[in-house]
C-alpha cells in the first residue's frame, strides 16, 4: 500500500489582529496535509524561537498555535507559519498589533513639536 502525499492546506489561516498587553497573544491555524506539515513561525521573515514567552502548540489533528504569554508594542509586526511536507508547502501571513501600557499613542493636538539643532523634542501639552 502507498501512501499518497497531499500538499499543506490551511483550513483556517492567520488573519489581521490587534491584542492588549494585558492578556496572551494566541495566533491560531488549521493545517492540514500527508504527511502532517512542519511548521515554522517567522516574524518579520525571521525564525521565531521559543522561549519562556513564546511557545508553539499543537491541539488536534489539525489546530496549531503560537502562543506569546506576555506580548509587548515590540512583538507588533507581520506574522507568517509556512507549513512543509513532502509535497509541499504553504503559507500565511497576518499583521499583529499589540497596544497597552507600554504603547505611546500621540493626536497632532496632544504634542508641539521644536526642532533642537539637528534634533526634535516633543512637548506634551
Amino acid at each position: 500500500m502507498v501512501d499518497l502525499a497531499i500538499r499543506p492546506n490551511f483550513i483556517q489561516p492567520l488573519y489581521n489582529r490587534t491584542f492588549s498587553d494585558a492578556q496572551p497573544m494566541r495566533l491560531d491555524v488549521r493545517v492540514e496535509g500527508q504527511p502532517f506539515p512542519e511548521l515554522k513561525w517567522l516574524k518579520e521573515w525571521r525564525p521565531i524561537v521559543e522561549s519562556t514567552r513564546v511557545k508553539f502548540v499543537q491541539e488536534g489533528p489539525y489546530l496549531c498555535s503560537l502562543i506569546v504569554t506576555d506580548p509587548m508594542w515590540r512583538d507588533s509586526g507581520i506574522y507568517t507559519c509556512i507549513a512543509v511536507n513532502d509535497a509541499g508547502q504553504a503559507t500565511t501571513s497576518c499583521s499583529i498589533t499589540v497596544e497597552g501600557s507600554d504603547s505611546v499613542r500621540l493626536r497632532k493636538s496632544d504634542a508641539t513639536v521644536t526642532p533642537i539643532e539637528n534634533s526634535y523634542r516633543i512637548a506634551m501639552k
